[in-house]
């Protein structure tokens, strides 16, 4: 498990002045010492719309529509140690 606060005061770092909060959530299972595989699971909450809702109705309205405050994230990897 990981917890993160960052408070871009001038947004410099993300592009954006936000507070940001982020959660992540990572499980592991190692079947022997040379494979690894890893689920992560992920939630991104800023206090302004910083998150595209819908990539394409985002694109369609160059950027005007199609945001939202919060965005989930999951993803699955394997790894192969030699």
């Amino acid at each position: 498990m990981r917890v993160e606060y960052f408070d871009d005061k001038d947004g410099y770092r993300t592009g954006v002045i936000q507070k940001w909060k982020e959660g992540t959530a990572t499980l592991r299972y190692m079947p022997n010492m040379n494979f690894e595989v890893r689920a992560e699971g992920r939630y991104d909450r800023s206090d302004g719309n910083n998150f595209v809702n819908d990539a394409l109705a985002f694109a369609a309205s160059e950027g005007k529509l199609g945001t939202k405050n919060s965005g989930w994230s999951l993803g699955l990897e394997g790894i192969a140690k030699f």
